[in-house]
């Protein structure tokens, strides 16, 4: 073999066993998406220097065409035709968490395994990398929660600032049939990166009494309904009969030849299929089918020239490898340049997350302002500093209060103006977040009196997030606290009513619904729900304390 030959195979192998360690879906203190590009460039690599290997070594390359080589690239127009049909922007979708690369990665391992010929006599690597592959994640989940609840710093901003979470198992599969019930997007889905905008959209009203009434859902509980969600019939289908095909090629193997080796690939093509049905999507579970299925190809090639002389399969002359190395070279610059700044960005929004839980206010701002520099594509990033833009505002604010010099006024509107843009720009990348527009309504109803309409721009933002989430008692809150604001009372009282019906113990739906009725001379009413309110705060609360005060007032006014 040459060089470049053995260089490549040894390359493959050690990223095959390194991978689970660097790619882990629990870990909290991994930069996620960078890794997961950065496993997607070197996968490409390896398929340059495959190509560069036939050019130099053989005049044609030749391998088995599987039924599972189709059904992957099936599976890959799926996820494309899915991501072109997004909302979101093209770039915002592919380096952020469950973005593009994180169904193409995989895929592209299956790929690499496939060109490189990793066969039986690789077998025991193959079964201690699907091992790890397996078990890392969950011995890492336990120790690493572990660490977090004992210590004072913040995880990760994502962890910090939204809470990432799966709908339960029972829900994803009964809302799956919402997804195809719109004929625009029962075909493509609602597009590779959405599922929260689903979610949020058709979600049951009993999902406020359980514990994920406010957290950020951004996956299924369910690989499958999943699919369904993001690729629609379409993906649903190319994602199924990937299975279908691996066990049919799988049968055609044991035919071919029983082995220990075949077993092995029985028992993990059953256990990718469970975590598929029963666990949400993970990055591992794609990763080992991604591995295991490449493994099965080559194997079922092996087996197959071992059992007929006559040498079969497709030939790619020289010039087609040339054609597709130099394509590798475009794609390899193109994710190597924006990888490498997707990773220096996270490595930034992470460190800034750690400086705010330690109140280093000034280098927080310029931490999240280089993270923004180096990947200028990531919702989450601009929505994060919007929020410290105005922080710092408020904070200059209290401090002076009415001894502000002019250099201090000037940091405050443009602390202020920035906060206003880079909510707006949050909403441009994508538009389908409630969050997005829940910020935006939140930045202008915070800037209040210094803006002039800001108050009926928090409102339409407000307005925008209950299109998008109809089913959120927080929103009706928000809406209501800006009537409540502008002393308009039974438009106060409505959304207050409104959020109490989506969510019956909700404590601030109630106080604030009290204090809307005091201030609407309906002062029964009020003391009414001022003592529910009480009911459902924690005892010895200084929140409940605080408001037997307020409901001893309101007696008092009888």
């Amino acid at each position: 073999m040459s060089t470049i030959g053995s260089l490549q195979t040894i390359i493959l192998l050690i990223s095959i066993c390194i991978t689970p360690f660097i790619i882990n879906p629990y870990s909290y203190d991994t930069l996620s998406s960078g890794k997961i590009i950065f496993l997607f460039v070197s996968q490409l690599v390896l398929f340059l220097l495959y190509f560069l290997h036939s050019i130099i070594d053989r005049k044609h390359t030749r391998t088995h065409l599987t039924i599972l080589d189709v059904s992957i690239f099936t599976f890959t127009v799926a996820i494309a035709v899915s991501t072109l049909f997004s909302p979101s922007h093209l770039l915002s979708n592919m380096f952020t968490p469950y973005g593009i690369t994180w169904y193409i990665a995989p895929l592209f391992l299956y790929l690499v395994v496939r060109i490189t010929q990793i066969t039986s006599n690789h077998f025991k690597l193959i079964v201690v990398a699907a091992i790890l592959t397996i078990l890392l994640p969950s011995i890492t989940s336990i120790y690493l929660s572990s660490k977090v609840q004992n210590r004072n710093s913040v995880p990760t901003y994502s962890q910090a600032v939204e809470p990432f979470s799966s709908a339960p198992f029972i829900t994803s599969w009964t809302l799956a049939p919402s997804a195809i019930s719109n004929k625009a997007n029962a075909i493509t889905g609602e597009g590779v990166g959405n599922y929260n905008a689903f979610f949020n959209r058709v979600k049951p009203t009993e999902i406020n009494m359980s514990p994920l009434w406010d957290k950020y859902i951004i996956t299924s509980g369910s690989y499958m309904p999943h699919v369904l969600t993001e690729m629609g019939l379409f993906g649903l289908f190319a994602y199924m009969s990937t299975y279908v095909s691996y066990f049919w090629l799988l049968k055609k193997t044991v035919e071919l030849k029983k082995t220990k080796v075949t077993l092995f690939l029985l028992l993990g093509g059953f256990y990718t299929l469970a975590s598929s049905i029963f666990q949400p999507p993970l990055f591992n579970t794609l990763l080992l089918f991604s591995l295991l299925g490449g493994f099965l190809s080559n194997t079922y090639g092996e087996y197959l020239r071992l059992s007929d002389d006559t040498p079969k399969g497709i030939y790619f002359p020289k010039f087609v490898a040339s054609l597709l190395a130099l394509l590798l070279i475009v794609i390899i610059s193109f994710f190597s340049f924006f990888s490498i700044k997707s990773l220096i960005g996270e490595y930034y929004y992470i460190k800034a997350a750690e400086n705010l839980a330690n109140n280093k206010a000034s280098l927080v701002y310029e931490l999240q302002k280089k993270s923004i520099e180096k990947n200028p594509y990531n919702d989450q990033y601009h929505r994060t500093f919007s929020q410290i833009n105005l922080l710092l505002a408020n904070n200059i604010v209290q401090t002076k209060k009415d001894t502000l010099s002019q250099q201090e006024t000037q940091t405050i509107t443009q602390a202020l103006n920035q906060a206003i843009s880079e909510s707006k720009t949050a909403v441009a990348l994508n538009s389908q977040k409630t969050i997005n527009w829940e910020n935006l309504g939140s930045i202008y109803r915070n800037i209040g009196p210094l803006v002039k309409d800001s108050a009926s721009w928090s409102y339409a933002s407000y307005e925008e997030a209950v299109r998008r989430d109809p089913k959120n008692p927080q929103l009706y809150v928000a809406l209501g606290g800006l009537n409540y604001e502008q002393k308009k009372y039974p438009q106060a009282i409505e959304m207050f009513k409104k959020s109490i019906f989506l969510k019956s113990d909700f404590a601030n739906g109630y106080y604030n619904l009290a204090w809307s009725y005091f201030e609407n001379k309906q002062t029964d009413l009020a003391i009414q729900a001022m003592e529910k309110a009480i009911s459902l705060l924690p005892i010895n609360s200084t929140e409940r304390t605080k408001a037997q005060k307020e409901l001893d007032e309101f007696r008092k006014s009888i």
